[in-house]
């Protein structure tokens, strides 16, 4: 039988019943059947609805437009003033955001150390950045803006009469507009806009604000009358920028990145926040009545109850007395604290991921490589940054310096021949004395291998150790130096070799155990290669640790537990042997050695 024959069996009876077909009535007449011919009427009526889908409209998938996120919909992008305000709310209050910036600001710049060719301007030049504060303030400040808003503005003031700076200042950068011709793009104008406050200072009458007021240039208090911004000397100005593209004038703050995550973790701490209170203050449902056995309560049984509640509302010890048709349910949302706290770890991840940071940087030492990797990544991006400040504090701090001063490097040849290079075009940065920042450590990446290395070209004489003390992070000279000035005291390890020789000798030995110091020994003579016996320990130990040579009257042994020749019978002519009562034995050769004796075999080495 085929199978589509009851569906129109039971269409021609739905057609006959609608209005397209013939009516059909019940031969009783009857109510009823009145009823069942419309219902098969509304039968047929959606049947064929059903039927022809072809008639229903599709609307198809909407286009997803990257620009268009209703997370940030409302939030300030184009607006720097606001978008900095809640960039720096993030660094004070979000712990993730916080610490990484802490961190990447911090660390890479803890120990800095100023080093010039040139040795005598090397003590002015590290005196000169203590006064100026780079390592401790300036450099921190930098690296914590560029990380955080995108980019840092400091602006110094020159003191004409020392020719040095006098120092630098930190400036919200969206208190800065920077325009830039495209023509020239080096030549570069930076704007100060007029401060509302200082505006209201000029005129107070207060003699702190009048004093505050006279400390400020000339062209920046014409700037506050008219409200006009103050066009700053670029020369003046480091703008350290956090930018790949040289079309783009302001830095891009690397906390956009993450912008999404920071506000979808706000509101789920909202959620979790709502669920801590309803935890503390849960919803009391009071149930009244049965349902098992149909009771129903009336209006007086609420009411009463009610009352009740009230009556014991601030009673922690209450007791409620009440018919066996009452239940209570307390309803909170602990339930749902698993999943909220999964979405929290979730948001931190993406947040890490956009910091490029790892949480292996503040939790355990993990053995696993993808760690170590990530970590060792991190250190090469904190290098690159070192390097890029170092160029900002050559070209725009100590560059300034040493041209105005007039601390031009000249060459060892220009000198003996009184020639100078300077009509050549040579660089400013290599024509003029400028020292460079070496940070501590020096590399934060592990390279113990590439320092074994190193060592062994030492060791085959193919590498100075210029070179490997620099890689170390040390200099040359200094480390040379401070070799120089420990020779012959107890840090010397020559002295104490020396010093564990004399051990050896029994009566020093003694000497040293009843507490007499090296001076005071009576040290025994040190013998030659040939045995005939050489200096006292004394005078060799007087290069290394200062002690004078033992006084001519003290007596001095050429072996060990035997006492030395009187000083008044060196003089004396020893016996003389004829050599015919002599063995062959005690008769020396041509080389002033004694013979081998017969039938003696060569003692081993």
């Amino acid at each position: 039988m085929d199978e589509k024959q009851p569906e129109q069996s039971f269409m021609r009876k739905a057609n006959a019943l609608s209005n397209y077909g013939p009516k059909v009535v019940h031969s009783s007449g009857s109510e009823s059947g009145i009823k069942h011919t419309a219902a098969l009427a509304r039968t047929a009526a959606m049947f064929d609805v059903f039927n022809n889908q072809s008639d229903i409209p599709r609307t198809p998938l909407m286009y997803i437009d990257p620009l268009f996120d209703p997370v940030l919909l409302m939030f300030p992008k184009e607006n720097l003033k606001e978008l900095n305000r809640r960039l720096r709310h993030y660094c004070d209050y979000n712990p993730t955001v916080g610490n990484v910036i802490e961190l990447n600001s911090t660390f890479p710049y803890s120990d800095a150390e100023v080093r010039c060719e040139v040795k005598a301007l090397e003590g002015y030049f590290r005196d000169y950045a203590e006064r100026l504060e780079l390592s401790t303030d300036m450099v921190p400040q930098m690296a914590k803006d560029f990380n955080a808003l995108g980019e840092s503005i400091h602006y110094g003031t020159y003191d004409q009469d020392t020719n040095e700076w006098a120092g630098f200042i930190q400036l919200p950068p969206e208190n800065i507009d920077i325009r830039q011709n495209w023509i020239s793009p080096k030549d570069r104008i930076y704007l100060l806009k007029a401060d509302e406050d200082l505006r209201k200072a000029m005129s107070s009458g207060k003699p702190e604000d009048q004093a505050l007021i006279e400390a400020l240039p000339e062209e920046m208090k014409q700037s506050l009358e008219t409200g006009q911004p103050w066009r700053m000397d670029s020369a003046c100005v480091i703008h350290f920028a956090h930018k790949t593209e040289g079309y783009i004038l302001r830095g891009s703050s690397p906390l956009r990145r993450i912008l999404r995550w920071l506000l979808m973790e706000d509101k789920l701490y909202m959620a979790l926040l709502t669920m801590v209170d309803r935890s503390m203050f849960p919803i009391k449902l009071w149930m009244i009545g049965s349902k098992e056995q149909r009771w129903i309560p009336t209006r007086k049984h609420y009411e009463l109850l009610a009352n009740k509640l009230m009556q014991i509302k601030n009673d922690p010890d209450a007791d409620l007395i009440y018919h066996a048709f009452l239940d209570m349910k307390i309803i909170n949302l602990s339930a749902n604290h698993e999943d909220v706290l999964k979405y929290l770890s979730f948001c931190e991840e993406k947040e890490l991921i956009g910091l490029m940071a790892s949480k292996s940087m503040y939790s355990e030492a993990n053995p696993y490589a993808k760690d170590s990797a990530n970590i060792k990544m991190i250190m090469h991006r904190f290098m690159v940054e070192r390097d890029k400040i170092n160029r900002i504090l050559q070209r725009k701090v100590f560059m300034t310096t040493s041209i105005k001063r007039g601390y031009v490097l000249r060459k060892r040849a220009e000198v003996n021949s009184g020639v100078s290079e300077d009509k050549y075009d040579i660089p400013e940065i290599k024509k003029y004395i400028v020292p460079k920042v070496f940070w501590r450590p020096s590399n934060l990446v592990s390279s113990m291998a590439e320092r074994e290395y190193l060592l062994k070209l030492r060791d085959k004489k193919d590498l100075p150790a210029k070179h490997v003390l620099e890689n170390l992070g040390y200099d040359a000279d200094e480390t040379l130096a401070a070799l120089k000035q420990e020779e012959g005291t107890n840090f010397d390890p020559v002295f104490k070799d020396a010093r564990a020789e004399l051990i050896k000798d029994p009566a020093t030995r003694n000497d040293i155990l009843r507490g007499k110091r090296t001076a005071e020994l009576n040290l025994p003579l040190a013998p030659t290669s040939g045995g005939k016996g050489g200096k006292s320990a004394p005078d060799l130990l007087a290069g290394l640790s200062g002690i004078p040579p033992a006084p001519a009257g003290l007596p001095s042994t050429s072996k060990p537990g035997r006492p030395a020749i009187p000083p008044d019978q060196k003089s004396r002519q020893p016996a003389i042997v004829s050599e015919t009562s002599m063995s062959a034995r005690e008769k020396l050769n041509e080389k002033d050695i004694l013979p081998q004796p017969k039938g003696a075999e060569e003692p081993p080495i």
